[in-house]
């Protein structure tokens, strides 16, 4: 209209003049979109491991998920199945024959939960097993706080693990709210320790790793372990096959890494020691318990 009335020289246009006005923008819209010109086009890296049978996938976004299974489906006939704390579990304890505890396993708690849970509490289906993604973490926190971050794995290799950057505690009773820390040591930051005092647990950690295939600064999501901003040691390189070889490499080597971590989690989880483990966490946070005072404040 405004081009129509610019051309006319007039003040205004007649009622026909901005009907055909409106038509020719509605028909110019779509031949556009018949272009592909309002189309948002992304693209996301994939790495497939054939020999571990992992494939590797640069965004933990749902719709594209969705469809990288529906295209990896048609193109070669398998199915994919997401790799969340659930279901890794489930595939290490089966190799490990203990599957059976994995099956019964409860959430554990750090402080005695409140007699009245939150509804989200509440609505947890039976046999979600998410939990032991938190646990994780939770886990992380107390060794790098107790035993200076020193995590040793069947095989015998060993990481050294730092948290790093950024926490988010959450109540797993849904009573005590969340709590979002940033900076250079979260762990050990009084907002942490009075979360810990008060039953909140890890959901999402800035982890450091140190170990012997490299070192590596990520995000890890406790329910689905999905890991974000993953940096990797840079390289000499100038081959740029060899750059992208040294990518492919250190991301694989990361994801060993944290299954190791996790493996060995599960292991002392449903290992005749965790009765022992599991007091001594519960200790370490109670010695966090902010005072009553305190706790009616953060509640």
């Amino acid at each position: 209209e405004a081009a129509a009335l610019a051309a006319s020289g007039r003040e205004f246009l007649s009622k026909k003049e901005r009907a055909l006005a409106r038509q020719a923008a509605a028909d110019r819209a779509e031949k556009e979109a018949r272009d592909d010109a309002f189309r948002r086009l992304a693209a996301f890296p994939v790495l497939i491991n054939l020999e571990q049978g992992t494939l590797y996938f640069a965004t933990s976004g749902s719709l594209a998920a969705d469809k990288l299974g529906l295209l990896f489906s048609e193109t070669f006939d398998i199915s994919l199945v997401p790799a969340g704390a659930e279901e890794i579990a489930f595939r290490t304890c089966s190799r490990h024959g203990t599957q059976r505890d994995f099956e019964d396993a409860e959430p554990f708690y750090l402080v005695e939960p409140p007699a009245e849970p939150g509804e989200a509490a509440l609505s947890l289906p039976g046999g979600d097993h998410s939990h032991l993604g938190r646990e994780l973490l939770t886990w992380i926190w107390y060794r790098t706080s107790t035993r200076e971050g020193l995590f040793e794995f069947a095989d015998g290799t060993s990481a050294t693990i730092a948290i790093d950057r950024a926490m988010q505690l959450d109540c797993p009773h849904e009573v005590t709210g969340r709590c979002a820390i940033r900076n250079d040591a979260p762990a050990s930051s009084p907002e942490a320790r009075a979360g810990l005092g008060v039953g909140k647990m890890p959901s999402k950690m800035g982890l450091l790793i140190g170990a012997d295939g490299g070192e590596w600064s990520l995000n890890v999501s406790g329910p689905d372990l999905t890991i974000s901003g993953l940096a990797i040691p840079k390289t000499d390189e100038k081959d740029p096959y060899l750059v992208l070889e040294h990518r492919f490499s250190q991301i694989a080597e990361a994801a060993s890494t944290l299954d190791r971590l996790y493996a060995a989690f599960l292991r002392l989880r449903f290992g005749s020691e965790w009765k022992k483990e599991l007091a001594d966490m519960q200790r370490w946070a109670g010695a966090a318990k902010p005072a009553p005072a305190m706790q009616l404040a953060m509640a």
